[in-house]
C-alpha cells in the first residue's frame, strides 16, 4: 500500500489466524470515502500491494474517523463525521466482501471520537465529541472486567477506571497535563501507555503501572477465616483463665472455694453407695 491520505486504520484478527488491516480514506475531490482491507504478512511486516476488498461509502456518511473491530474479526464499526456504521466482513472461498448492516442503536449516536469492544465482544463502548471521554480501552486479558478511559474533568484530563461488571468507578489519576490522543493496555493488563501530540519539550508519552486491586483467591479467604477462628479461640481461653467475674463460671484456678475434680468424683461415688437402689 502506497502512502496516501489514510485517516484511520485498525487490525483485524481472523479465526484462521490470518491478520488483516482495515484502512479508512477520506473523500478527495470527486472520489467517495473508502474502506479498504489489506492482508498483512507477519514475516516481512508489510501489507499486500492491493486491497482484498474495497467498499465505497456514501456522501451522507462522511469521512471515516476510526474503527472498532469485533474480537471475532467478522464485524467492524466505523465512526464517521456523521455517525457510526456497522459492516460485516464476509469471506467465501477466499473472496472478501464488506456488507453494511443496520444496527438501530447506532442510528442517532452522532460522531464518536473513540470506539472499543470488550475482550469477549459482549460490550461496546463509545466516546462522543462532547469531550468528556477522549479515549477508552478494555483490559486485554479478559480476566478483570475493567474499562480504562481518559476523561475531561473541568480543565483537567484524568485517566479513570471502571468495573464493567457493576459499572462502578474504581478511581482516577492525572497522568499527563495535556489531552491524550491514544492509549493502550499491555497484554498482561499491568501497564497502560498514553500518548499525546505535543510540540513542546514536554514528553509526549508515558507508561505507568496499573495499581488495580487484585481479586481475592479462594485459599486467601479460607486462610482469613482460619485466622479469625484461632483468634477467637485464644481470646475465649484468656477470658476463661483470667476473668471469672466476667463469666461467673467456672471459678478461678487459685481461688480457695474452687472444687476439685477428685473431690467431686469421690462425693458422687459415696452418694451412690448410700443409695438404697
Amino acid at each position: 500500500m502506497e502512502g496516501g491520505s489514510e485517516s484511520c486504520a485498525s487490525w483485524i484478527r481472523r479465526p484462521e489466524n490470518r491478520v488483516l488491516v482495515v484502512v479508512g480514506k477520506p473523500k478527495i475531490g470527486v472520489s467517495l470515502p473508502l474502506l479498504e482491507v489489506f492482508s498483512f504478512d507477519v514475516k516481512t511486516a508489510s501489507l499486500s500491494a492491493d486491497p482484498l476488498v474495497t467498499c465505497a461509502m456514501g456522501e451522507e456518511d462522511g469521512d471515516p474517523l476510526g474503527f472498532a473491530v469485533h474480537p471475532s474479526g467478522e464485524e467492524i464499526v466505523c465512526s464517521t463525521a456523521k455517525g457510526c456504521k456497522l459492516f460485516e466482513l464476509c469471506d467465501r472461498d477466499l473472496i472478501f466482501k464488506l456488507v453494511a448492516k443496520d444496527l438501530p442503536p447506532l442510528h442517532s449516536v452522532g460522531p464518536q471520537k473513540c470506539l472499543a469492544f470488550s475482550t469477549d465482544g459482549s460490550k461496546f463502548v463509545t466516546g462522543g465529541q462532547d469531550e468528556k471521554i477522549e479515549c477508552c480501552r478494555f483490559s486485554r486479558d479478559g480476566m478483570r472486567p475493567f474499562l480504562f478511559c481518559t476523561v475531561q474533568k473541568g480543565g483537567k484530563v484524568v485517566t479513570a477506571v471502571w468495573d464493567i461488571s457493576t459499572w462502578n468507578r474504581i478511581g482516577f489519576k492525572r497522568l499527563l497535563r495535556k489531552p491524550i490522543s491514544a492509549l493502550s493496555v499491555s497484554l498482561d493488563g499491568k501497564y497502560l501507555a498514553l500518548i499525546v501530540i505535543s510540540t513542546s519539550n514536554q514528553r509526549g508519552a508515558v507508561i505507568t503501572k496499573l495499581n488495580v486491586p487484585a481479586d481475592w483467591k479462594e485459599w486467601q479467604i479460607y486462610f482469613l477465616l482460619l485466622v479469625l477462628f484461632l483468634g477467637s479461640a485464644v481470646i475465649f481461653y484468656l477470658f476463661h483463665e483470667h476473668s471469672d467475674s466476667f463469666w461467673n463460671f467456672p471459678l478461678g484456678r487459685n481461688q480457695p472455694n474452687r472444687p476439685y475434680l477428685r473431690t467431686l468424683v469421690q462425693d458422687s461415688q459415696l452418694a451412690d453407695d448410700q443409695s438404697p437402689w
